[in-house]
């Protein structure tokens, strides 16, 4: 059992078998996830293309737009850029272009088929599964093409690399027991394991959780082909599409919540998105030319990028300045600075973060941190000093400063502040935060 056809005149032999089953009912919708968008593989144009599109499936836009076929995409961790799979140049190579389709840029040029492209998390690595060597094996190279490396060595097929979100392991599916199974190894090779020990079955398209505690893949173990979802270490599978229908090539939503993929529900291949315990199946491109190969981007860079419910530093320092320093603000924004590496009274130096904005350990601790008045005024500090406040202990005054200065608060609404006024005051700025916040963020 195996992926959809992708050939347009050429054979790629890692395919999905067309499987004609009854529709069925779909299950309550989900609630999607706004701020991103899909990226997919389509036939809509009479070629295969790559679109992306909200989750709803709204806002579509062809962004490969060229006459061969384009497929395999998957979004670059910053969200800027899309690595793709051609037969452009008459077999599959791998191409990057921007978000938008313009730049489009060919990675290998080797003659045999590259495709499978994913993405290192901290974008500059591309794994990628190539018959280069006359079998399907995964390799990774740089962003830039650069440097091909070989990670797999063995007879039988190794497809469809995903790595973990800390960089260290990638997961792929691989024939080398007979049948198809997915195996994990270190980010070096070293150390291929198989978790998931399916003989008879077939396991495929692995794809980790953002926390890094699951993965989703494909499996036939029940008797036709549904997303699973187990524990990392292959433990604890659970069968969350559960459909008649083919179901694989899970893609998780940034916060982990949901899972996008490719069904064939209702006679053809659409892309759909469920709730990450399978509930809430909705077909998100409801075309009756093949969907397929879904991918989900991260979201607006400063708006929760993760979708966490609180922002963290990085996401605080991509804000708007506006957003940073004074206006109206989102409370998920600020989660990070008011989460002040929380300390015992008695020993100001000894600092870390617990991930939970409290009365007592943090909004007093700023207090404590910054004397029982204000501090100011100061100058407005650069982005590299935010950094450097935001990623290490604090060691400056400063950095904290343009944090914490909101300026009185200017409504009834509490997040409703003027202009920031250079100075931190206890009740305007320190004690503003316990109304803002309540007394946690989760």
């Amino acid at each position: 059992m195996r992926r959809v056809p992708f050939t347009a005149g050429l054979a790629v032999t890692a395919v999905l078998a067309s499987v004609l089953l009854s529709p069925a009912p779909h299950p309550a919708q989900a609630t999607l996830l706004v701020g991103s968008r899909i990226v997919f593989t389509t036939a809509r144009d009479g070629n295969y293309e790559v679109y992306t599109a909200n989750p709803d499936g709204s806002g579509l836009v062809n962004v490969s737009n060229d006459p061969a076929a384009d497929s395999y995409p998957a979004w670059s961790p910053d969200r800027t850029k899309i690595a793709f799979a051609a037969t452009r140049d008459l077999n599959l190579e791998i191409y990057v272009m921007n978000a938008d389709g313009s730049g489009q840029t060919r990675l290998t040029n080797q003659g045999a088929v590259d495709f499978y492209p994913a993405w290192s998390p901290d974008g500059t690595k591309i794994a990628f599964a190539t018959n280069r060597d006359g079998n399907y094996e995964v390799y990774v190279m740089n962003a830039d093409g650069s440097a091909p490396t070989r990670l797999t060595f063995d007879p039988a097929q190794d497809l469809r690399p995903a790595w973990s979100p800390d960089s260290t392991k990638i997961a792929f599916d691989t024939y080398r027991d007979g049948n198809e199974e997915v195996y994990v190894m270190n980010a070096d090779g070293s150390a291929q394991t198989n978790i998931s020990n399916t003989p008879g079955g077939e396991d495929l398209d692995p794809a980790w959780s953002p926390d890094g505690t699951k993965i989703a893949f494909g499996s036939t173990r029940d008797g036709n082909l549904e997303v699973y979802v187990m524990n990392a270490d292959g433990s604890a599978p659970t069968d969350v599409s559960n459909h008649p229908a083919i179901d694989s090539d899970p893609a998780w939503s940034p916060d982990g919540s949901q899972i996008v993929y490719f069904g064939l529900h209702d006679g053809n291949y659409d892309v759909y998105v469920m709730n990450a315990d399978g509930s809430g199946q909705t077909d998100i491109t409801n075309d009756p030319a093949i969907d397929f190969f879904p991918g989900w981007q991260s979201p607006v860079p400063g708006v929760d990028s993760d979708q966490d419910g609180c922002a963290d530093a990085r996401e605080l320092l991509r804000t708007p300045a506006s957003e940073q320093l004074g206006g109206k603000r989102n409370p998920k924004l600020f989660w990070d600075f008011y989460d002040v590496w929380t300390h015992p009274m008695a020993d100001p130096s000894a600092w870390e973060r617990d991930r939970v904005v409290t009365l007592v350990g943090d909004v007093l601790g700023v207090a404590s941190r910054f004397g029982s008045g204000f501090i100011g005024p100061f100058p407005p500090p650069t982005k590299a000093e935010l950094l450097a406040e935001a990623l290490t202990p604090p060691t400056s005054d400063a950095g904290y400063h343009a944090a914490y200065d909101r300026g009185p608060q200017s409504g009834p609404d509490p997040w409703d502040r003027g202009p920031p006024d250079g100075m931190i005051n206890i009740a305007d700025d320190i004690l503003g935060v316990a109304a803002q916040f309540g007394h946690s963020c989760l």
